[in-house]
């Protein structure tokens, strides 16, 4: 009697470990196109900022309070991760090991932070106009930017086809007015909510209105839980909107909604496992990016100082004739340009990431198979024949045997 044997001749590790998607995304996050969508999302959005700062802020704010803050807007992407200290005093965050996770973590709040200080602090009318307009600003960069490079990824690691950059850019141009609208539609209904409060607010201003106001607070309360949920789920599910758009067919403002909230609320440990892997391994690749971008900086410069015997590339600049000046800028323009993309890669990374999750949660939610990924049918159909003439190849047009 014969036994087989069974050899296993390779191991189906992305079905054992759906996760490991998470992985493929550093390459995809590294490559040339996604980097540079990346690299003008982060370029444009100081700029917004600086104009917002000119038009509603005063000196007396730049010096106050929100002092970090709006530096740190107005600040060029290509300075260094390490001195952006915004999210650790804001959040009050401990330094260690989430220093380290800083700047992935950073990538996330930034688009969370003007919503944030909207709601929390109690701003003047200029500071309340400032952070509303970056807010705005943030969305429209992000709407384009972010919806090419998530398009880029679901594509990729979805369906394992290619999407080229004018493709992905037309794609998202057809549903931009979904992408900058899909986070702002639940802050609707926490509006009416708000609204409905504020008219039992108003009744406190008499005593028979606290009266009246107590016969409707438990609908205050209802108005409030609602209220909470939004926003709870909005501040953890905004990314999913993205993957929701890039991916599905309908990609509608409200499909997005429904998804993100469905699968924040539906696989929350799930989506926490996820989104740490991506925060972990995120952060550890950015390190790396970030360096390797310095390190190139720092070898140019070096290199080229050795003939500079003891001058330094400062000295150059202060005390150089003009044309050293003129020289001296466009040196520091591409030394910021090589930065900037370092600075770039966490944002490519946290797009390609957001679309990788997306397709996972989907599948943990619907069974739905990563390659179903909606791609516009662009094939041109065969023109139809003029009225009595037959089609080559009809059985009718053929001579009788």
């Amino acid at each position: 009697m014969s036994g087989g044997t069974g050899i296993v001749r390779s191991v189906a590790w992305g079905e054992l470990f759906p996760w490991l998607m998470i992985v493929r995304v550093f390459r995809l996050a590294a490559a040339v196109p996604v980097l540079f969508v990346a690299a003008v999302g982060v370029s444009l959005m100081p700029l917004g900022w600086s104009c917002a700062d000119t038009a509603f802020l005063t000196d007396a704010d730049r010096m106050g309070p929100l002092s970090d803050v709006i530096a740190a807007n107005r600040s060029w992407p290509g300075k260094a991760w390490d001195r952006d200290q915004t999210l650790r005093h804001d959040l009050s965050i401990p330094d260690g090991f989430t220093s380290f996770l800083s700047p992935m973590l950073r990538t996330f709040t930034r688009a969370v932070e003007p919503f944030v200080h909207l709601v929390l602090r109690d701003l003047t009318a200029g500071q309340a106009g400032y952070f509303a307009t970056g807010a705005v600003w943030n969305l429209l960069v992000w709407a384009l930017c972010g919806g090419v490079i998530t398009r880029i990824a679901v594509m990729r690691l979805g369906r394992e086809e290619p999407e080229g950059l004018v493709a992905a850019v037309r794609f998202v141009a057809r549903r931009f007015f979904s992408f900058f609208a899909a986070p702002l539609f639940p802050l609707l209904g926490v509006g009416l909510v708000v609204l409905f409060a504020s008219v039992a607010g108003w009744c406190f201003n008499t005593e028979t209105g606290v009266l009246i106001a107590s016969v409707f607070w438990l609908f205050v309360l209802i108005g409030g839980l609602v209220a909470a949920v939004l926003l709870l789920g909005l501040l953890f599910g905004w990314p999913l909107m993205w993957g929701a758009l890039a991916a599905e067919e309908m990609g509608d403002v409200l499909e997005a909604s429904q998804r993100a909230y469905s699968f924040t609320f539906g696989k929350p440990l799930h989506y926490a496992f996820y989104a740490a892997v991506a925060l972990v391994y995120g952060s550890l690749s950015f390190l790396l990016v970030y360096l390797f971008a310095e390190s190139v900086v720092y070898l140019s410069d070096w290199s080229a100082s050795r003939f500079w015997g003891t001058r330094s590339l400062a000295d150059v600049q202060t005390s150089g004739s003009a044309a050293q000046a003129v020289g001296m800028v466009i040196i520091h323009s591409l030394n910021n340009l090589v930065l900037t993309a370092g600075s770039a890669f966490r944002y490519s990374f946290f797009w390609c990431s957001a679309g990788a999750i997306y397709l996972l949660l989907r599948c943990d939610n619907d069974q739905t198979e990563y390659d179903d990924v909606y791609v516009a049918d662009t094939r041109e159909q065969p023109p139809l024949p003029p009225d009595g003439e037959d089609t080559p190849g009809d059985p009718a047009g053929e001579p009788p045997a």
